[in-house]
């Protein structure tokens, strides 16, 4: 996993130092690894979802994340009363 740098506010670093604030960066599960041994060391969401992919649909003909790798997002609106 890549190391990337943060910077952190006033109030945060004081919430760190207190103690009530201990988690700072999400953590994204590896779904590349059996179900007994959990990895939450996905680098970010996109490898995540890549990983949680593939373990559903890699093994059918043309349906793995590197065949067609883009995620189509599709929202509604509701119009009217």
């Amino acid at each position: 996993m890549s190391e990337k740098p943060m910077l952190f506010s006033g109030p945060m670093v004081r919430a760190i130092l207190e103690g009530r604030k201990s988690m700072t960066r999400p953590m994204w599960r590896d779904y590349s690894t059996p179900d007994s041994e959990p990895a939450w060391c996905a680098d970010d969401p996109v490898t995540s979802f890549r990983t949680l992919w593939d373990s559903i649909n890699g093994k059918r003909p043309g349906c793995a994340w590197e065949a067609n790798p883009w995620v189509w997002a599709v929202s509604f609106q509701k119009i009217g009363g």
